[in-house]
């Protein structure tokens, strides 16, 4: 929560490989890979306000750090969110693309499939 006027390293995912990132106006997703598993996979980490469960974390719960949403790019399909094994839709997708709203967000995944969550009051 420091202010800064130069550029200076994202320091939650500053030991993840960072392919994507999308910023919107009250929260961020960022697609990194996990190279400590064979084959690597993308994780989607999000932070940032939560009020419409943006954040794809099951809750409407603002996160100040990076946390992951998505585990993504295996064949599970349940993630360890916050220590507790949760089911998660997007486990067994490999995300490729993040795009955010104001309240809601977008993945794209390797095989073209569009997913979306957070805020539908406009369809």
């Amino acid at each position: 929560k420091i202010d800064r006027n130069e550029p200076a390293l994202f320091a939650p995912l500053r030991a993840k490989n960072v392919s994507s990132i999308s910023v919107g106006q009250w929260h961020s997703m960022a697609i990194a890979m996990d190279v400590s598993v064979s084959p690597p996979n993308a994780r989607l980490f999000t932070w940032g306000d939560n009020f419409a469960g943006q954040l794809g974390q099951g809750d409407a719960l603002p996160r100040p750090s990076a946390s992951i949403a998505v585990c993504g790019g295996g064949t599970a399909t349940k993630c360890v969110r916050n220590f507790v094994e949760v089911e998660d839709p997007l486990a067994d997708q490999y995300v490729v693309h993040v795009g955010t709203g104001n309240f809601h967000s977008f993945v794209v995944t390797r095989e073209g499939m569009l997913w979306a969550w957070g805020w539908n009051n406009q369809g």
